[in-house]
């Protein structure tokens, strides 16, 4: 399939395994340029070598709840490529307890890895993306924000919130 994407540039969160490393593998195929974050350097040094196999990656360790490490990979990114035109995120889930369960250690740290990050990340890349008039960010998230869970608290209440009304649409809109 030919998306018309070959030579763009894609930044793949949490790419060194499962759906993070599925998209980025895609997104090779279709001729992007990937730049690929993990906390594991030694899965993430493994998934770099079997992209560079299809295209050109740039292999960055990184956690996203940290905003250093985003920034951080986020200018490596563009030393090595210029520009991002292409955001996709993803990260693991927060822990699988009901909500009494749960300390305020572990909403914060929930809400840092699977909302923020989000934000954080879309924050760096729109303003290049507004400025070449194209761009895309596709969120991954969970079926928990169509269906909570109820073991499931955190990623339940923070993945429900991310949404884009209308208006956010039209100003995003970089075509």
């Amino acid at each position: 399939m030919d998306l018309g994407i070959k030579g763009r540039v894609a930044m793949v969160a949490a790419a060194s395994k499962g759906l993070g490393k599925a998209c980025a593998m895609a997104l090779a195929r279709e001729g992007c340029r990937i730049s690929i974050c993990s906390r594991n350097s030694g899965i993430l040094e493994k998934t770099r070598s079997e992209i560079d196999m299809i295209g050109e990656t740039l292999a960055v360790v990184a956690d996203v709840s940290s905003t250093s490490d985003i920034e951080d990979w986020h200018r490596q990114t563009l030393d090595r490529f210029g520009s991002v035109e292409i955001l996709v995120t993803n990260t693991g889930g927060p822990p699988v307890k009901r909500f009494m369960e749960l300390s305020d250690e572990e909403w914060l740290a929930g809400v840092e890895s699977t909302l923020m990050n989000v934000v954080r990340l879309s924050r760096l890349v729109i303003p290049g993306m507004r400025e070449r008039r194209w761009g895309r960010i596709i969120h991954l998230t969970s079926l928990v924000a169509k269906q909570p869970v109820d073991e499931l608290t955190i990623s339940s209440t923070a993945r429900r919130v991310v949404g884009i009304d209308k208006d956010d649409v039209q100003s995003t809109r970089f075509e």
